[in-house]
């Protein structure tokens, strides 16, 4: 009979089980009554989540199929959410970050002027909150929103699903030179006082927002600055691009080293930025290149505003699509390629990346029912 690994070196194959796929954790348990211990037990999952503190996984995205349709979702082949699908036709994901979803309700705008209904969505719970927006941003106006764990102390390795939580919406109005941008909490149920800032022949574009510290980013349309909203000070401020961006979609996104970064795709290759201080103040390096032929050598490199998708909380991976062949992520620091799924055309993509915690809890809890348990019995 073979001897039995020391506890110590079972929990360590235990921490390197892919937090990509959350059905192994529940597979492993149901190996043998000690591997059910270990990963029951509160300390495996707390050091389960430290030892991937700055890889969250994404564990799907959501996506229309056209123009005008409803969000979709689509999970990596080992997680299923419960409460992700059966969404109203008319719902839009805006965001997604800290285990929920924010989606506006195209249904909320059947004339103008009116306000915006968001909603606020967990996949695991099926909880949901709708929100009102606090001005009356007509239905073709050009804004975004951006979600957030407001859970205090909360590291954002397993938020609370019933906990507090923020949105910033930032929207411009119509003939106006200027964008404005609330804070909601769900604490008090209130929007803050409007920050503003003036800037000409400009606007907010539809698109995935990046926090970075205690800051959230958006893109400006015509891709000559980046919107920061500062989540302390309540303030709006614009940051630069180079003029390399211009003409060229640019996708925010999160640093290699966790700082402020954006991504355009230019002649079939990758160009990869990032924020950094110098003796002159900040500026903005180029980091990496890659080549994209290699992802589809035969057919042309969507040039769709949302072809570059950034993944935020310096997960360091983006997305980029065809037309034919499907979407592909690839990893800021390694520059590897990989397919995602094979579907065709996507747009307004937002990827959802979070630690699928309960399937630690589901071990936990499932395995120790009756009808389990003679599964571990000696013979």
């Amino acid at each position: 009979m073979a001897a039995r690994l020391p506890d110590e070196l079972v929990d360590l194959i235990l921490l390197r089980l892919p937090p990509s796929d959350p059905g192994s954790l529940v597979r492993a348990a149901l190996v043998c009554r000690t591997w059910r211990r270990l990963l029951s037990a509160p300390a495996f999952r707390r050091r389960f989540l430290d030892f991937r503190r700055r890889s969250p996984p994404m564990l799907g995205f959501l996506y229309r199929a056209a123009p005008g349709h409803g969000a979709r979702f689509m999970p990596t082949p080992s997680f299923r959410p419960p409460f992700a699908g059966g969404r109203p036709a008319a719902w839009r994901a805006v965001d997604a970050r800290h285990g929920r979803v924010l989606y506006f309700d195209g249904e909320s705008v059947p004339f103008e002027p009116v306000l915006v209904d968001l909603v606020v969505s967990h996949p695991f719970t099926g909880e949901e909150r709708r929100i009102t927006t606090p001005r009356n941003f007509f239905r073709h106006c050009s804004w975004s929103g951006a979600l957030l764990c407001a859970a205090l102390g909360c590291g954002h390795l397993d938020c609370p699903p019933a906990g507090p939580f923020a949105v910033v919406f930032v929207g411009t109005d119509e003939g106006e030179e200027r964008t404005r941008a609330y804070h909601y909490s769900s604490e008090s149920g209130k929007w803050s006082n409007a920050a503003f800032i003036d800037h000409p022949t400009d606007r907010v574009t539809e698109g995935r927002s990046v926090l970075v510290e205690n800051a959230v980013y958006f893109i400006w349309e015509e891709s000559n600055g980046i919107l920061q909203y500062d989540l302390g000070k309540q303030e709006l401020s614009m940051i630069s691009l180079p003029p390399v961006c211009k003409d060229w979609f640019v996708a925010v996104m999160t640093a290699e080293d966790g700082g402020l970064g954006f991504a355009i795709v230019k002649d079939f290759k990758l160009h990869m930025w990032s924020r950094e201080q110098g003796p002159d103040g900040s500026g903005w390096a180029q980091r990496r290149v890659v080549e994209l032929k290699s992802v589809a050598p035969d057919c042309s490199l969507s040039t769709l505003p949302s072809n570059v998708v950034p993944f935020a909380s310096g997960d360091s991976v983006i997305f980029a699509f065809t037309r034919d062949v499907g979407v592909f992520a690839i990893d800021v620091k390694s520059g590897r390629i990989t397919k995602v799924c094979k579907v065709g055309a996507v747009y307004g993509v937002v990827p959802y990346i979070c630690f699928y915690v309960p399937a630690l809890k589901a071990a936990n809890g499932v395995l120790r029912q009756r009808k389990i348990d003679h599964f571990f019995q000696k013979k």
